[in-house]
């Protein structure tokens, strides 16, 4: 599976299956250290149809060192973030993509696989999880 590059933007996207649009949704961003990435938590606002989503050109995968990037999602019904809505936090996982120069595969079936998994794959692959704090 295919993931991010340095400089790839990371767009954090929520969906809430009961299409819900009146809610307050923050992202909280981390790097595979735990260390909160600058400017976190980010304000997630509805975009349409129970989507929240935070996009910016201030959000975008380091390179350096960070190979997994955390994005944690909370839900809330107030704008100052003190009463949390009745939905599971959920878990989003940005992978950064490892790519290998073709003289470092010893075989043109391997190179054929790897082209394979790119093309069917793409750049954009996230792991995403739902979070039961009980």
């Amino acid at each position: 599976m295919s993931g991010h590059r340095p400089n790839d933007p990371i767009i954090l996207t929520l969906m809430l299956g009961d299409g819900n649009t009146n809610m307050f949704v923050r992202g909280y961003v981390y790097d595979n250290d735990n260390k909160p990435f600058t400017g976190s938590p980010f304000n997630m606002p509805h975009v349409g149809n129970g989507v929240y989503q935070f996009q910016s050109d201030l959000l975008k995968f380091p390179g350096d060192g960070v190979f997994e990037v955390r994005a944690e999602y909370g839900v809330w019904e107030d704008a100052l973030y003190t009463k949390k809505a009745p939905y599971l936090n959920t878990l989003d996982i940005f992978r950064f993509q490892n790519v290998l120069a073709e003289s470092e595969i010893s075989s043109t079936n391997e190179i054929n696989e790897l082209r394979a998994l790119e093309i069917n794959n793409g750049r954009t692959s996230s792991i995403r999880v739902n979070i039961d704090q009980n």
